[in-house]
């Protein structure tokens, strides 16, 4: 199964999470509890012109599962797109399952991936270079409650004599854990 790379919008914090083509986790992040955001390019993600080497098929890249392939076709279909039978889907390019612009069409790659790239305004690593242009900083975004709640109890629970001291503890968590930025 590939590696994605999530990334969270209001804190930038990063995680990486293993899954079948198609089936993305709803992952929360641990720090803001905001919702974690899937990144382009997926750590697997080849630019070269060998990155069709050995992938075969959709269905083979969803390991056979005929019911996982027809359902990233499905949704392809649902968003207007059209796959070919020897298109390649790209999971980490996708937006959303079965994203028209995820597969390649058959007879493109290196261009077609850079090409996507600066469509949609993401660097792109590799032997492929596109640089994303500027974007505004992220902005400071409180601590969720419900992440100050769960660490409080977490460290009452680690240490029974902070309970004494709601305020200094809550301030201690939440000064811990704050967007730094450009610090």
């Amino acid at each position: 199964m590939p590696v994605y790379t999530y990334r969270c919008k209001q804190c930038g914090r990063t995680e990486e999470a293993i899954h079948a083509a198609g089936s993305r986790s709803r992952l929360i992040c641990e720090v803001c509890g905001a919702l974690l955001t899937w990144q382009f390019p997926s750590p697997n993600l080849r630019t070269d012109t060998t990155f069709r080497q050995g992938t075969g098929t959709l269905l083979d890249q969803c390991g056979g599962n005929v019911k996982e392939a027809e359902k990233i076709v499905a949704a392809c279909r649902r968003q207007g797109g059209n796959p070919g039978y020897n298109d390649y889907y790209l999971p980490g390019v996708a937006q959303s399952m079965g994203d028209p612009e995820a597969f390649v069409p058959a007879g493109e790659g290196r261009d077609y991936v850079k090409k996507l790239c600066r469509k949609r305004g993401t660097s792109c690593r590799g032997l492929v270079e596109v640089e994303a242009p500027d974007r505004p900083p992220i902005k400071n975004v409180p601590l969720a409650e419900s992440v100050i709640r769960r660490m409080t109890k977490k460290a009452v629970k680690a240490d029974p004599s902070l309970a004494a001291k709601p305020q200094e503890l809550r301030e201690s968590i939440i000064d811990r854990h704050r967007y730094r930025g450009a610090e």
